[in-house]
């Protein structure tokens, strides 16, 4: 039980690194919503939040996970 404990902790530590690696390099051209978002905090976080639950939860990949995000973001996209 510890063990998965720290294999997950270990998990998410890794997802955190992966998502802040994506988003210092973030490109405004192609997620200006999520770029802009990350700004604050609370942006940040949001954003962070979203793509671990999609990742555990739905078994996206990381850039799934923000495409997704990006286009739930943009209030031009139309999403079923």
């Amino acid at each position: 039980m510890e063990n998965t404990l720290k294999r997950n902790k270990k998990l998410i530590e890794d997802l955190k690194f992966a998502i802040k690696e994506f988003l210092d390099f973030c490109n405004e051209k192609r997620t200006p919503y999520i770029c802009s978002l990350k700004q604050t905090k609370e942006g940040y976080e949001e954003i962070e939040n979203f793509v671990i639950k999609a990742v555990v939860r739905q078994g996206l990949g990381i850039s799934e996970a923000f495409i997704t995000y990006e286009k739930m973001l943009n209030p031009n996209t139309y999403i079923d």
